[in-house]
């Protein structure tokens, strides 16, 4: 590449769902809404068209609990059902709407998904968010799948009103972008 240069790394300019796992990302078709980029570079995104979770690996490895080649785009969550089902399981078997996503500093991807909940996809095992987490599966982080905009109790089940951004303070803290109002989900310790 050439410095100052734009280039297209992911998405076939069509928009239509034809990203199936394990290709190379500029073949598949993608309709992307929020990204990031990881430690290791790859990129993250939404891909609100398929209902999934997406990744461009920057290079060959072992993400998310899957092997990756540089250049290919993989799901990391996401069935391509628009329903909340399957946490605790593999991230790619779980049905979701995913809105944005964000990384948190393990690694860990934090999925806002608009079916009122937030949750996270585990970068490598190990225990996040006050529970033990196995890579590549998903787990419910808040919202208890009901709408609304009570405050205080367990992020677990409160009622969400919609998020679709979230970000991570360097103090751990969580930070919601949920309907009319920005929230705060307090560091576990």
């Amino acid at each position: 590449m050439t410095a100052g240069d734009i280039y297209t790394i992911a998405g076939n300019g069509t928009g239509s769902d034809t990203g199936a796992s394990g290709r190379l990302a500029t073949s598949v078709g993608i309709l992307p809404l929020g990204m990031t980029v990881d430690a290791a570079g790859n990129v993250i995104f939404a891909d609100l068209q398929s209902a999934r979770v997406r990744v461009v690996a920057a290079e060959s490895g072992t993400f998310y609990g899957q092997r990756m080649l540089a250049g290919y785009s993989y799901t990391i969550a996401g069935n391509g059902g628009r329903t909340d089902s399957g946490d605790g399981g593999p991230a790619v078997q779980a049905g979701l709407v995913p809105w944005s996503v964000a990384v948190d500093p393990a690694g860990n991807v934090l999925v806002p998904d608009l079916g009122d909940l937030v949750r996270v996809v585990a970068a490598r095992t190990g225990r996040y968010y006050g529970r033990a987490m196995t890579a590549g599966r998903i787990y419910l982080l808040a919202g208890g799948g009901t709408r609304g905009l009570g405050d205080g109790g367990p992020a677990s089940r409160a009622e969400l009103a919609g998020p679709v951004g979230v970000a991570i303070a360097p103090s751990g803290a969580i930070y919601l972008d949920d309907g009319s109002r920005i929230r705060v989900i307090a560091p576990w310790r």
